[in-house]
């Protein structure tokens, strides 16, 4: 048993050194590359150095527990410079280039990564700055990427960047470096942001874990009441409401929520609900031009319901009160945008539905 163990012992260690080595030498080959890559003016040779350089550094970082703890910071922050600048060859050549797809989409997110690991191992104050200097380059690159990747269509692209954007500001902000973001609105933006590229993911939990953090911070873009809304009311529609009626109230002439709330009372079937609770805010605030035109909506909306159920007398009945509460609308304000198309649209269903009643009688000369 003895003579069998030893020389497997043996191949392990030998194979371990050959592991070492290699590590050892792609890091080596890695800065090599990377450093003639800064002092390079032709273009193509610079990309072919920083392949080189990318090439190498993954193969170190592959196996990076063979890398001396001494030269472990240096290890990962020369692969986080590397892929930040690998990050900003790329959003350079798309900017030249919008139809150019990224050769390394996940760039920024690597660059990320290594920055992480940078900062784990950093145990001096100019390593830590090296890493969070870097990690402030790599959040810009990461907010770039996700822009890129969202006009591609890659929503989950964007997301992961834009994921990692917050966490790096949280990261930066507790090393006490408040310049990323630094005003309430430009991270809020930034997390409004993140929210819709995980919506268009199809990361529901996490866009809604982002539209009720804006929701808290009382962000004022009605578009993430409206995303709280739908996010909450399947599960809760008493707090869905709610957070509905405060969008609406803070943002009276938003179409999108006027148009959630209106899609809402039609799914549960609560429109009487939804014109008393229109009428009585008209009582209270008659020259409101937002609630007048709100009822107005309400009833073309069941209008349309009806007409295309094939029910023209029910339809020309919610006709008349859409058009009696539009036209109170203006006159309010003559120049109620709203209204007037909304008007124009109504005269030309009206004209479809006495199409259907003359197609009810064609043939009846009686």
């Amino acid at each position: 048993m003895k003579k069998v163990l030893l020389p497997l012992m043996t191949l392990l260690v030998f194979a371990g050194a050959l592991n070492a080595q290699d590590a050892a030498a792609a890091f080596k080959e890695a800065k090599k590359a990377f450093g003639k890559y800064k002092l390079e003016e032709n273009q193509e040779k610079q990309a072919e150095l920083l392949q080189t350089a990318r090439q190498n550094i993954d193969i170190a970082t592959a196996d990076a527990s063979t890398i001396g703890e001494k030269e472990r910071f240096k290890l990962w922050e020369t692969k986080s410079s590397i892929y930040n600048n690998i990050a900003q060859s790329e959003i350079n050549q798309k900017v030249l280039k919008p139809d150019y797809k990224f050769a390394v989409p996940t760039a920024a997110s690597d660059g990320f990564a290594a920055v992480n690991s940078a900062l784990e191992v950093s145990e001096k104050k100019w390593q830590k700055k090296l890493a969070l200097d870097a990690l402030f380059e790599n959040a810009n690159h990461l907010i770039n990427f996700g822009s890129l990747l969202y006009g591609d269509g890659d929503y989950a692209g964007a997301y992961g960047s834009f994921k990692k954007v917050l966490e790096a500001r949280k990261m930066l902000v507790e090393n006490g470096k408040n310049e990323f973001l630094p005003t309430d609105e430009e991270y809020q933006d930034q997390i409004y942001t993140t929210a819709l590229s995980a919506s268009a993911a199809g990361e529901a939990d996490a866009a809604k874990a982002y539209y009720t953090q804006l929701y808290e911070m009382e962000y004022q873009k009605p578009a993430v009441y409206n995303g709280l809304f739908m996010a909450t009311v399947d599960d809760d529609e008493t707090k869905a409401l709610e957070i509905l009626e405060n969008g609406r109230q803070k943002f009276p002439e938003d179409e999108g929520l006027l148009v959630s709330e209106i899609n809402h009372y039609l799914k549960v079937g609560k429109l009487n609900e939804l014109v008393s609770k229109l009428e009585k805010a008209i009582e209270t605030d008659p020259s409101n031009v937002s609630y007048i035109s709100t009822l107005g909506q309400v009833y073309d909306n069941l209008q349309q319901r009806e007409m295309e159920a094939g029910n023209a007398d029910k339809a020309n009945e919610y006709t008349e009160s859409a058009m009696k509460y539009y036209n109170m609308a203006l006159e309010q304000d003559p120049g109620f945008f709203q209204a007037i198309y909304n008007l124009g649209a109504l005269y030309y269903n009206k004209a479809a539905i006495l199409n259907m009643e003359m197609i009810a009688v064609d043939g009846d000369f009686s």
